[in-house]
């Protein structure tokens, strides 16, 4: 499967659109739409809408990959969008690990679902922003 552009829009919305470096949350090099900054990686000039987009396809490809892999059992494109959505967020270890796949491949839909919720940390604070975002996910995982 591949991410819709529902679910490309959503995590725009989400991660929100930066044309310049920034730090993330975590502290972490950033631009564009969440794009961590990879050690060579030089971003010297504002970033056209093209380049964001065309660093946030490349990222996206690998999240798609990786979903397609370990998730076992057939899922909507709704749960696929939120799953690429969570898994741009917390990193692709996090996610093959994760208890909320555990538990999707055995089956428990809701059960995974709320298992997304346990995603709201920054370290070790809980993070309100991130909270609502694996609310929004999991309703949309749900829809």
């Amino acid at each position: 499967m591949r991410i819709s552009q529902n679910g490309v829009e959503f995590i725009k919305q989400k991660e929100g659109i930066k044309l310049t470096e920034y730090l993330d949350v975590a502290g972490k090099p950033t631009i564009g739409v969440g794009h961590l900054i990879r050690p060579g990686e030089k971003f010297p000039h504002l970033l056209t809408m093209d380049q964001v987009d065309s660093l946030l396809r490349d990222d996206l490809s690998r999240i798609e990959a990786v979903v397609n892999e370990y998730v076992e059992v057939k899922i909507d494109q709704n749960q696929f969008d939120a799953l690429c959505s969570l898994t741009f967020n917390i990193g692709t270890s996090a996610f093959i690990t994760s208890t909320f796949l555990k538990l999707l491949n055995e089956g428990h839909i809701l059960k995974s679902a709320d298992a997304m919720l346990h995603w709201d940390h920054v370290g070790k604070m809980e993070s309100p922003g991130l909270l609502q975002r694996r609310r929004d996910e999991a309703k949309l995982f749900l829809s």
